[in-house]
């Protein structure tokens, strides 16, 4: 069987002191290090909310020279101007050679518990949530890939998600978005 990959989950960081915010922050970070543990591929060092970290590259790499992690995943939480919702947007950083390369695993609008209709909604979104990031990140840390549609390389995957992520961000990114999928088929033509 393959090695596990070893992840180190950061806890999400929040845009100002909201309670409520701190609380789907925290309910998000435990749900996916849930799934991801459950897989039996993902090794996850959990958040401690005790000692934020600082998400730039040299404490990044200085956490990776203690904890070891294959990957680490950090996270951020604004809420809207309104007061509706929040978004929340999820990075995988890779560690290597002292350097630090960001994936973004996605930008989520997210309702918040007080507002929503009834806690079943919120846990549906929140859960909807965490599936997609499970399945963005479960790809790339898989050596076998189950399928004709599976990246065969992280790398390869990694171009992909930029891609998407460009081009969900709007804009007219998308001939930037067209050479990072290029470079993934170079990469890896069968994905």
């Amino acid at each position: 069987a393959a090695e596990s990959v070893r992840l180190a989950l950061l806890p999400i960081s929040i845009d100002r002191e909201d309670r409520e915010l701190q609380m789907v922050g925290m309910s998000i970070a435990d749900l996916l290090e849930q799934r991801l543990t459950k897989t039996g591929r993902v090794r996850v060092r959990g958040a401690d909310y005790s000692r934020p970290i600082s998400v730039s590259a040299p404490n990044l790499v200085e956490l990776a020279s203690r904890a070891n992690p294959d990957y680490v995943i950090s996270g951020s939480m604004t809420a809207n101007a309104n007061g509706d919702g929040a978004r929340l947007t999820l990075l995988m950083h890779e560690i290597r050679n002292g350097g630090v390369r960001d994936t973004p695993l996605g930008s989520f609008q997210l309702p918040l518990l007080q507002r929503s209709q009834d806690i079943a909604q919120y846990v549906r979104f929140r859960d909807r949530v965490v599936s997609r990031v499970v399945e963005t990140l479960l790809p790339a840390f898989d050596p076998e890939p189950a399928g004709p549609f599976t990246p065969r390389t992280s790398e390869s995957y990694r171009l992909y998600l930029l891609a998407r992520e460009r081009l969900a961000a709007g804009g007219c990114d998308g001939e930037a978005a067209i050479e990072l999928l290029r470079r993934s088929l170079e990469i890896d033509d069968r994905f």
